[in-house]
């Protein structure tokens, strides 16, 4: 009489990784021959396996000869690859949690073991019932920040970038999964863009793809946190890394509609940006990407935002709009292509706001007065001719 799969699978497994070769060999033959059609979305299957990787030498409740003491790392490393596998792993409570902090944590982990552990989490956070998920999610999240704080940027070692990268992906699926375990506050936004800044050149994708997905989690953010995160993307939209500075355009946009003028400010100094694809965001942001396509009309389905404060905002960031042009000794204070999408953008606030009569206020407070002084800077000798040719008509 054959045995099932699912009952010799475990006893194959534990064969296949033992130290001496030739058990190893046989253990291996018998896994592939007699057990590789064992079903891994068998709920006892993967709770003895479980069971075999964790021991259950914590439990006092069962008897001396039944207790199982947990599996060396070569059976381990395993074990994981089978986890990684499985539906039902991915969803076998308390055991995922135990197995992923032993992996991460336990001791005699070895970076093998710690890898699979991110790997597993990835998988877990794809594939867990949200009810489940609720239950570890946080707790998870709370080890994988702890193992990014307690690893260095200069690790060389490709298992320990390995490591890193699993923890950035599985902080992304936790985000586009449970939007409000992040929403409530920025530490999380700005740990990514912190690691974006000081992270290997060969982890920033990966890290810029954890923040495009944690920017949609932020898009019911409180206006405190909102405001916050304002303050966040100003200083990082002009830094020297290109996935930070990517990320900052996508969040302006991704976050904040077109009426909020810190987010356009942003979207005007991303129109100058050297990567062609920051640029296009930038100008999608401000309506300019099909600019010369559009005809008038197009342009008032948009809530552009009102001129007074939109024009305050620019001077807010930039003071030396105050000082006369003569100052500036010729000297653009934006670049060139920053001042075409600044202008295009404020004209098309002027023809989308009510302005007040002018007769009616002092005309050098005037948003038509500043608007004048903004056309004067752009008219600076430093400026391109299609600048000068715009600020002129």
């Amino acid at each position: 009489m054959q045995l099932a799969s699912e009952i010799v699978y475990p006893i194959y497994l534990a064969g296949a990784s033992d130290s001496q070769e030739s058990v190893a060999k046989r253990g291996d033959e018998l896994l592939k021959r007699k057990a590789s059609t064992a079903n891994l979305e068998d709920a006892k299957l993967i709770n003895r396996l479980f069971t075999l990787f964790n021991g259950t030498a914590s439990a006092e409740n069962i008897a001396a000869e039944l207790k199982v003491a947990p599996a060396p790392s070569s059976l381990r490393v395993r074990l994981m690859s089978v986890f990684c596998r499985s539906i039902a792993a991915a969803n076998a409570f308390p055991y995922t949690l135990q197995c992923i902090f032993g992996c991460i944590y336990g001791s005699g982990t070895t970076s093998r073991l710690k890898q699979l552990g991110m790997e597993f989490t990835v998988w877990v956070f794809k594939h867990a019932v949200m009810d489940q998920l609720k239950l570890i999610g946080p707790v998870i999240l709370s080890g994988i920040l702890r193992s990014l704080d307690g690893s260095s940027s200069t690790e060389a070692d490709s298992t320990a970038r390995d490591v890193k990268i699993f923890a950035y992906q599985a902080i992304g699926l936790l985000a586009s999964r449970m939007p409000n375990l992040f929403s409530n506050k920025t530490e999380i936004a700005m740990r990514l863009f912190t690691a974006l800044r000081l992270e290997d050149q060969s982890l920033r994708l990966t890290i810029q793809e954890a923040a495009t997905s944690l920017a949609t989690a932020y898009k019911g953010a409180s206006i405190v946190v909102l405001k916050d995160l304002e303050a966040l993307l100003l200083e990082n939209c002009q830094v020297e890394q290109i996935e930070v500075r990517f990320s900052a355009v996508r969040w302006a946009t991704t976050l904040y509609d077109m009426q909020h003028c810190p987010s356009r400010y942003i979207c005007m100094l991303g129109a100058s940006d050297v990567k062609l694809d920051i640029r296009e965001m930038a100008l999608t942001g401000l309506n300019l990407l099909n600019d010369e396509r559009q005809s008038p009309a197009m342009t008032v389905d948009f809530n552009y935002p009102d001129i007074v404060e939109m024009l305050n905002y620019i001077y807010s960031q930039q003071p030396k709009l105050l000082q006369s042009n003569d100052q500036s000794d010729g000297k653009l204070l934006f670049s060139s292509k920053t001042f075409l999408a600044m202008i295009k953008f404020l004209m098309k606030c002027f023809e989308a706001s009510d302005i007040p009569d002018l007769s009616q206020e002092d005309p050098s407070h005037s948003p038509v007065a500043k608007m004048c002084v903004v056309l004067e800077h752009a008219m600076s000798y430093e400026g391109s001719s299609e600048l000068h040719a715009l600020a002129l008509k």
